[in-house]
């Protein structure tokens, strides 16, 4: 079953390309995760790529532990498709503040 989707910098640039990120069930195999994606978002599935993480191995104070593993998919699907939810509008102001800040520094320089 698909948990929840993976929201970071990285998998949200990927969006534009089509591909969608989601953290999986570890016993999921890739045709299950295309017909979930299918019927969960009416989107066209045209590839599947799945990546296990290791979870990394922390210290709190005296004992060890471990985070846990991560299974995650990446799911490309037809472009002139979309999954609504992943989109991030940046609204008109924040852009030309942006630009701005780059000329100030570049003319400082």
């Amino acid at each position: 079953m698909i948990l929840k989707p993976l929201i970071s910098e990285k998998s949200m640039s990927h969006t534009s390309l089509g591909i969608y990120t989601f953290i999986i069930d570890s016993s999921m195999s890739k045709p299950e995760i295309a017909k979930q994606i299918h019927e969960l978002f009416k989107v066209d599935v045209l590839s599947v790529r799945i990546l296990n993480r290791k979870g990394k191995l922390k210290k709190y104070k005296k004992t060890s532990g471990k985070r846990s593993d991560r299974r995650i998919a990446m799911v490309h699907i037809d472009p002139k498709q979309k999954i609504n939810g992943f989109e991030i509008e940046v609204p008109a102001e924040e852009k030309n503040e942006d630009k701005n800040k780059k000329m100030i520094s570049k003319e400082s320089i």
